[in-house]
């Protein structure tokens, strides 16, 4: 075979470096000219593959894994923290001793509408979801020395929605403070409901606020107000 047909060279300025120019053999400098074309070539193909190939394989792996492979460890478990693995972990674990906690709270009940839409397209969902979640915040509140929780629950511009939604309303919160009587009362916690004018309220929700307000009005531990 003539080593010659298999010398390759692109360019002239891509000859051979000039250490390999001096050789004698033709025959010699045809085989390292045909080596170094190859390894051009091959250098020339395999890097559009590499930096092809290598986005296409990260982008099989998830996120947070090629995070914690990248990343540093330290610095992978600020930017995600590993879950915690301890069923039994205190809702105010989370808080700094130095913290200075307040006597009072305030919280406005918002989103639940645009909640229940995204997760369960159903509106109405989020609102049963917010009561639950009210009775989560209220525990932490209370471990974590808080003394008073006010919260808004229904404003004067939610009566310009929908009547079946403001009748849904309605039964959802007559139903949260028939549940959270016993609960109050274990808990020493005292209820009370602030409404500016009653009379727009159904009868059985107003009947249902004097008797929550009624049955807690001794306890002492927590005082918990609902703004409607």
């Amino acid at each position: 075979m003539d080593l010659d047909a298999l010398a390759y060279i692109p360019y002239n300025h891509h000859s051979l470096p000039a250490m390999y120019t001096g050789l004698q053999s033709q025959s010699t400098y045809s085989t390292y000219a045909s080596l170094y074309n190859a390894f051009e070539l091959y250098w020339l193909c395999a890097v559009p593959l590499l930096m092809l190939g290598i986005p296409l394989c990260l982008s099989c792996i998830p996120v947070d894994a090629a995070l914690r492979t990248v990343l540093k460890p330290s610095l992978a478990s600020v930017i995600l923290p590993p879950p915690s693995t301890s069923s039994s972990a205190s809702p105010t674990s989370s808080i700094n001793p130095s913290w200075v906690i307040p006597r009072h709270m305030a919280v406005v009940m918002d989103g639940n509408r645009r909640y229940g839409r995204s997760k369960y397209g159903v509106p109405m969902r989020g609102h049963h979801d917010g009561s639950q979640r009210l009775v989560d915040f209220l525990s932490w509140a209370m471990s974590a020395g808080v003394q008073i929780l006010t919260v808004y629950a229904f404003s004067t511009e939610n009566w310009k929605r929908d009547a079946a939604e403001v009748n849904a309303l309605m039964g959802i919160f007559d139903s949260f403070m028939m549940d959270i009587i016993p609960e109050a009362l274990a808990r020493n916690i005292r209820v009370r409901v602030l409404v500016s004018d009653a009379t727009h309220l159904p009868q059985h929700v107003q009947v249902s606020i004097q008797e929550i307000e009624a049955a807690t009005q001794h306890c002492s531990a927590f005082t918990l107000n609902i703004c409607a």
